[in-house]
């Protein structure tokens, strides 16, 4: 391991920590699997790997109360402090995957780093379309129904640009 991936260790599991909070409390509670016993044969004991999952996205910001606003009271996200204060972690309404603001100081005028564009699947688009707009937040146009594959998209951007499709399933 390298000098300065040891030394960012206490961040990581620091964040890793909040990360863990905010999900506990966005994700429905389930029952645990039976441990395996010897009397469900051999291959109980040599289960197979657990799969590669996402366990969070960093999105660039450079106001963490406005953005946080966004997130929390437009698109309904629970927050939680991160590791540091330049940071907040985001838990999505259904559970899965977070999203970690990560306040910039080069401001926004230096080079784009966060993700291309972030895809959320939503329950109900009109829905959230009028929660986003009373909490002054717009779409930037129209809800789009793609009848060939059943969707309504909408795209919006938060308060530093970052892009987002929000997508609808049968719709």
């Amino acid at each position: 391991m390298r000098a300065h991936a040891i030394r960012h260790l206490p961040l990581a599991l620091a964040t890793l920590t909040a990360f863990t909070s905010v999900t506990a409390h966005a994700q429905p509670a389930t029952a645990a699997a039976p441990a395996p016993t010897a009397a469900a044969g051999p291959t109980a004991a040599h289960a197979a790997p657990k799969p590669m999952t996402m366990m969070s996205t960093v999105i660039p910001c450079t106001d963490l109360e406005k953005s946080t606003a966004f997130y929390t009271r437009g698109l309904g996200m629970t927050a939680a402090r991160g590791a540091n204060p330049r940071e907040v972690v985001l838990g999505l309404p259904g559970g899965g995957p977070n999203l970690m603001l990560l306040k910039s100081d080069a401001g926004p005028t230096a080079p784009h780093r966060g993700p291309a564009r972030v895809i959320l699947n939503v329950p109900d688009i009109k829905a959230l379309s009028t929660q986003l707009q009373a909490a002054g937040f717009a779409l930037k146009g129209p809800i789009r129904e793609i009848a060939q594959y059943r969707i309504s998209v909408a795209e919006l951007e938060d308060p530093d640009g970052n892009s987002f499709e929000l997508i609808q399933r049968g719709g």
